[in-house]
């Protein structure tokens, strides 16, 4: 689209413009009112890229002719205000008919805004007036497109006088309908040249791409099956680059997985990944979809090669200095988690360790390890993670019960040293959330291990009543029955007495009620225990 205007007023370099602007303001601060310097100051700001400053030096003249209308489309046009600008270049128009320079803009303002029938309705007299036989003969050609694109028979039609241009007016076309805002319209007139022109693999590049587009606005909508027709009705004929032949298969395989047709989609993609070799968001595009259909050992390789190529050859977020590091971390993060929710803690072991290079003094991802390699039972290395742990949080009372994690239960005595641990964490920082929020974690995994034992001992407390019962009182080897539940006894009562300790630290209203039917539970065995001894 054209930007400049008929008349350069302001002959001085882009470097002195600022200075210019300064003296021209000067001189309009002690000047009073002066169209000219207000003007100049408007040129002057514009070559600055100042847009809004330019607009206020323009409106400073009143009333505005032609050419002020004409430059604040301009404006308008460099800010992206195309409805704007169409206004000011009409305003333009009506003040000087005979301009080209305010036809021309507004015509190609409207085919941005895909306003075909004004676009149309504007091209004879934008011929008319076209300083050029070039320039005419170019705007015959975007009117024969345009006719074309609003044809019924658009798909059959081919124009001769289309197919027989030069290369240097089909890139003119070409570049001209890629800088249009509007997608739609730029895919309307590319497929007008496309049908025209079927053998020129720019016109048909320039097509795809447009197509992508426009796909990828539908796709913003969530409207995955439009954008898979749409992206169907172009991929069979379509034969050019392989990268983008690879971005038609990936956004094609995007559709077929938010389509639920996850096979569809591992499809595509595998076939984008042959057209371009390696590429990390195909890799990462795969692992989704194999992720979706709950298929870890082909999403696990999938992920590591994503992982392997995320790195600074792959676009970035504006303004996010370390973009990709972030990226991967967080990745990788996501990807443990999966596997930590399906309890596979050696694999989840492997993605946060990974991703700790990437944070190697982030407490939260070493606390994390620290659980994994707990989990995983590696406790030499879980010590290690605590201790790093403690470095990194300095003075923190949780993990004085994190050391408690780290006890192997094996027996009633490791049982009640967790308990006194908690007891005297809780003490010594009452009301502290934090180690609350702990201790009642460690109590909920402590409850099920108390509920275990006892559930042994009374095995064998049954074991032993069922004999007595069975056997003649005679059989019985009763001075070993008396010893096994004087044993059991004493176990129970022990027992017992860790119960009761941990129900005052207890918080959680499930944990309380399996720590009372606990405690009665293991009250009526000791009660048979003592019935046995009598």
């Amino acid at each position: 689209m054209r930007t400049d205007t008929i008349l350069d007023v302001v002959p001085v370099a882009d470097s002195a413009a600022a200075r210019a602007a300064m003296l021209l303001e000067e001189a309009l601060d002690n000047g009073g009112a002066n169209d000219r310097i207000a003007y100049l100051l408007g040129v002057a700001y514009k070559r600055q890229g100042k847009w809004s400053a330019a607009r206020t030096a323009f409106q400073r003249i009143a009333p505005p002719d032609a050419n002020i209308h004409l430059q604040l489309g301009l404006l308008s046009l460099h800010e992206r205000q195309w409805n704007q600008a169409s206004h000011e270049f009409r305003q333009a128009r009506q003040l000087d008919p005979a301009s080209y320079e305010a036809c021309h803009n507004l015509l190609f303002t409207s085919l941005t805004l895909g306003q075909f029938e004004v676009a149309l309705e504007l091209l004879p007299r934008a011929r008319e007036l076209a300083p050029e036989p070039a320039e005419r003969q170019f705007l015959g050609l975007v009117q024969r497109l345009l006719e074309n694109s609003t044809s019924s028979d658009t798909d059959e039609r081919i124009d001769l006088e289309l197919l027989r241009i030069s290369e240097e007016d089909e890139r003119r076309l070409v570049t001209l309908f890629r800088g249009l805002a509007q997608v739609d319209a730029a895919c309307r007139l590319l497929r007008a040249l496309a049908t025209s022109r079927p053998n020129s693999p720019t016109v048909q590049e320039a097509l795809l791409e447009a197509t992508l587009v426009q796909a990828k606005a539908l796709i913003d909508r969530c409207k995955w099956g439009a954008a898979e027709r749409l992206l169907a009705s172009i991929a069979d004929e379509f034969s050019g680059p392989r990268p983008i032949r690879a971005a038609l298969l990936n956004v094609r395989g995007v559709c077929a997985c938010m389509n639920q047709n996850l096979e569809d989609g591992v499809s595509r993609f595998a076939a984008a990944l042959k057209q371009v070799g390696a590429d990390a968001r195909l890799h990462q595009n795969l692992a989704l979809a194999y992720e979706w259909q709950d298929d870890y050992p082909r999403a696990d390789p999938q992920w590591n090669r994503y992982f392997d190529q995320l790195d600074s050859r792959l676009p970035a977020a504006p303004r996010q200095t370390n973009y990709h590091e972030d990226l991967a971390y967080e990745s990788l993060s996501r990807w443990a988690t999966s596997y930590t929710e399906k309890e596979r803690w050696s694999k989840a072991l492997l993605y946060v360790e990974r991703a700790l290079k990437f944070r190697p003094r982030d407490a939260a991802t070493v606390e994390r390890l620290f659980h994994l390699y707990n989990h995983a039972r590696m406790p030499a290395e879980a010590k290690k993670a605590l201790e790093l742990l403690r470095e990194l949080r300095a003075g923190d009372p949780q993990l004085d019960l994190f050391e408690l994690d780290l006890i192997e239960v094996k027996n009633l005595g490791d049982v009640e040293t967790i308990i006194n641990g908690i007891d005297t964490v809780s003490s010594k920082h009452p009301g502290n959330p934090k180690v609350e929020e702990r201790a009642a974690v460690l109590i909920g995994n402590v409850v099920p291990l108390m509920a275990g034992l006892c559930q042994q001992m009374t095995e064998q407390l049954s074991k032993v009543v069922d004999q007595v019962r069975r056997l003649p009182s005679y059989q019985v080897n009763w001075p070993t029955v008396q010893d096994v539940i004087r044993n059991l006894l004493r176990e129970f009562q022990k027992l017992r007495r860790i119960v009761g300790k941990s129900a005052p630290l207890t918080k959680n209203a499930d944990h309380r009620r399996m720590v009372r039917e606990l405690g009665e539970l293991i009250d009526r065995k000791i009660e048979i225990c003592r019935s046995m001894r009598g």
